[in-house]
C-alpha cells in the first residue's frame, strides 16, 4: 500500500499550486474580464519595482546570514567526553 501512495506527494502539492494560482486573482470573473485589464490604477511600476528589490534584498540578507550561521554552527568543535570514571551513574527513576 505504501508503494500506491508515492505519488500522493506531488498529487496533493500539484493540487495546492492550482488552488493557490486560481486564487491570486479573485477580482478577474473567469470568461468576461481579462487579467491585463483588471490591473489597479494606483499601484505604479515603480511601486512594484521597489517593493521587489526590498524583498530581493531581504531575503538576500538573510540568506548570507543564514549561510554564516549554518558554517560557523557546522565548524564548531564537539566538547570533549568526560571520563568514563567520573560519569555518575544516573539517578533511579520510577517506572510504571
Amino acid at each position: 500500500m505504501a508503494i500506491w501512495c508515492l505519488p500522493l506527494p506531488f498529487l496533493v502539492n500539484t493540487a495546492g499550486w492550482i488552488l493557490t494560482e486560481n486564487g491570486r486573482q479573485p477580482w478577474i470573473v473567469q470568461g468576461l474580464q481579462k487579467t491585463a485589464d483588471a490591473n489597479s490604477p494606483s499601484v505604479t511600476a515603480a511601486a512594484i519595482l521597489t517593493s521587489l528589490l526590498i524583498f530581493l534584498v531581504l531575503y538576500g540578507v538573510l540568506g548570507v546570514v543564514d549561510w554564516i550561521l549554518m558554517a560557523r554552527y557546522a565548524r564548531r568543535e564537539l566538547p570533549a567526553e568526560e571520563a568514563a570514571d567520573e560519569v555518575e551513574a544516573p539517578a533511579p527513576a520510577p517506572t510504571y
